[in-house]
């Protein structure tokens, strides 16, 4: 069964309706982790959360919100706070429902068919979507959401989290996290930060050789994205093909968009015989918007109305009431400069008592720290002391070593990684 079809021809579905991706681009593919339909729920009451969107992203219909992130490998908090929400305010005990795609796509099987994918594994549509050639996705991604403070921006509370693994040798993607093929997801909100003035922030991480970052984008759907993929998982494959895969699913869409677009305006005319505000648009296909223009045709709507007019410019205050003015942009060499450096950990080498590790531009009281084989295998654990430090030992066993991640992480909660592996690793001494 697959989730309500909901139009964005209402200006409240209209606004709500924005969806912010990041999107790690390789030679032969993408990964790709989107986001959207925030909704509070407590009780049976639901309140709708709007994404943060500018005025600009808004006309140029989130063109002007491409952008690219920081090179460096590591979190990137400057394009996570791109794809934050508008805050709000919750009761206890209420959930946050969010809509949430974490998927590959492999630009050079683009043309072959899913159902003709040779059989490597997958179960489910779900892992047809990280069905990927050997070697596509060279860095390790991971997307962490959390509940911000919106006046101080402190993290508060982790809500999600997913990762896909880099590697050379995978044809079905190695993801992890927090139920990672699941498109809708509903978590508890902690009852502490109730009556705070909060966001929800997607924080990115990359790590690995790619050298251009990421890169985040915001996008506008006429229908609720969740209605496609929301039981992918659950479909078996190779089997009946999820809507996603499903061409009927498309001409359905249209279907229910042309008649909803249609009704739109018969109720808004059953009003008042007032025009109603279109704030986003959709091309319907040729049958229905025939249909719509000779429905239009029947009816005469009262149009440069002053009484109209003044509803129409009311409905565009609320929309514009619910943007945001741009972010501050850094306009010179010298305010670059002042920009706090964002913090680098680094493995130097392996020696026979574990890695040599460094930490900048980073200050924490304590940190902890574990260490992973590629496959997730724990190999190590234990205490990193205080922050920053320059070449101290991170004792555990590193014989017969494979590449590796390290993992600290902070007082705060804040993770950072690094990856070795096995070539750093100093010969055996003589015996």
């Amino acid at each position: 069964m697959t989730a309500q079809i909901r139009t964005g021809i209402s200006k409240e579905d209209a606004r709500h309706l924005w969806y912010a991706s990041y999107v790690n681009d390789f030679a032969i593919g993408y990964v790709e982790w989107q986001y959207g339909e925030l909704t509070i729920l407590h009780g049976s009451r639901e309140q709708p959360v709007h994404l943060s969107l500018t005025r600009q992203e808004w006309r140029t219909e989130g063109v002007s919100s491409r952008r690219n992130g920081s090179p460096l490998q590591g979190a990137d908090p400057s394009i996570g706070r791109s794809g934050q929400s508008r805050p709000f305010r919750y009761q206890p005990q209420s959930k946050l429902r969010f809509y949430r795609l974490w998927h590959a796509v492999n630009t050079s099987t683009e043309s072959i068919k899913p159902q003709l994918y040779e059989l490597l594994g997958q179960k489910s549509w779900a892992d047809v979507r990280w069905t990927v050639s050997p070697g596509m996705i060279s860095d390790t991604m991971e997307v962490a959401l959390w509940l911000v403070d919106a006046d101080t921006d402190e993290r508060l509370a982790l809500l999600d989290s997913v990762g896909v693994m880099g590697s050379t040798m995978d044809a079905l993607a190695r993801r992890y996290g927090s139920a990672p093929d699941e498109c809708v997801r509903t978590v508890s909100l902690p009852d502490r930060f109730s009556g705070r003035n909060v966001r929800v922030q997607p924080l990115p991480y990359r790590y690995g050789a790619t050298p251009f970052g990421l890169m985040f984008l915001k996008r506008f759907s006429t229908f609720n994205m969740s209605a496609l993929f929301e039981h992918e998982s659950r479909f078996v494959f190779p089997s009946s093909p999820p809507p996603s895969e499903d061409p009927a699913f498309s001409l359905m869409i249209d279907s229910v968009y042309g008649q909803e677009l249609r009704d739109f305006y018969a109720q808004g005319y059953q009003d008042d015989s007032c025009p109603p505000s279109l704030l986003c648009l959709y091309a319907l296909d040729v049958w229905h918007q025939d249909a719509l223009n000779a429905f239009l045709k029947s009816v005469r709507f009262r149009r440069n109305d002053p009484e109209c007019m003044a509803r129409a410019a009311a409905d565009t205050a609320w929309w514009v009431a619910t943007l945001d003015e741009a972010p501050p942009t850094v306009n010179s060499a010298q305010e670059m400069a002042q920009l706090p450096a964002r913090p680098e950990l680094l493995v130097s080498r392996l020696s026979d008592d574990g890695c040599v590790a460094t930490l900048l531009n980073i200050t924490s009281e304590h940190c902890s720290f574990t260490v992973s084989t590629d496959l997730g295998i724990p190999i190590g654990a234990g205490s990193a002391g205080s922050a920053p430090f320059t070449d101290r030992i991170l004792p555990f066993t590193t014989r017969g070593i494979q590449p590796a991640f390290l993992v600290v992480t902070l007082a705060d909660g804040t993770v950072l990684r690094a990856r070795f592996d096995e070539m750093s690793t100093p010969p055996e001494s003589p015996r």
